[in-house]
C-alpha cells in the first residue's frame, strides 16, 4: 500500500521571502542536491499549502499545510 507524510506544522512554520515570484512547485533535496520528492504548491488542495502562491521580495510566507504521498513498491 501506499505511504502518506503529513507535515507537522503545529506552532507555524514561515519565513522571509529572499525573491519575488509565483509558487506553484515545490522541491526536496538531500545534502548533496539530489531531489528526493515534489510536488504541487497552492493555497488549497495541493500538496504544499501555503499563505498565498504571490510572493513578494521581503514578505513572510507560511506554510499552513504539507503531505506527501509515496507509490506502493
Amino acid at each position: 500500500s501506499s505511504g502518506v507524510a503529513t507535515l507537522d506544522v503545529t506552532g507555524g512554520l514561515s519565513a522571509t521571502a529572499a525573491a519575488s515570484s509565483t509558487a506553484t512547485w515545490f522541491l526536496c533535496a538531500d545534502s548533496g542536491g539530489t531531489t528526493v520528492f515534489d510536488g504541487s504548491v497552492g493555497t488549497s488542495s495541493a500538496d504544499l499549502v501555503l499563505n498565498t502562491t504571490s510572493i513578494t521580495s521581503g514578505n513572510t510566507v507560511e506554510i499552513n499545510s504539507g503531505t506527501v504521498t509515496m507509490p506502493a513498491s
